[in-house]
């Protein structure tokens, strides 16, 4: 299976303008190297909030998943539900309480 670039396209980009995390700091989203686990969970889920109000959320998470993007949140997805999804699978996320 070959690799399939995205063209970058002035309109392929549009729905960034209109995102929650537009002017935010990418540390939220990108963990740094040797990040423990209950940093990364505490980081990851105060993004899925903002992604959660986000009103470009689908357009997001389907750009990443298209763009087959490997690294940080996505649309309110990690990198582990990414790569589930475009294996087939489905992500299960338990009830937040």
């Amino acid at each position: 299976m070959g690799v399939r670039l995205l063209r970058p396209t002035a309109g392929g980009w549009e729905w960034q303008s209109g995102a929650a995390c537009s002017g935010s700091d990418s540390s939220l989203f990108y963990g740094p190297q040797g990040e423990s686990a209950g940093t990364r969970r505490w980081r990851e889920r105060q993004a899925r909030a903002l992604c959660a109000s986000c009103p470009v959320v689908m357009a997001c998470a389907e750009f990443a998943l298209a763009a087959g993007e490997r690294h940080g949140i996505w649309g309110g997805l990690t990198e582990t539900e990414r790569s589930i999804l475009a294996a087939g699978g489905r992500v299960y996320r338990p009830a937040a309480g």
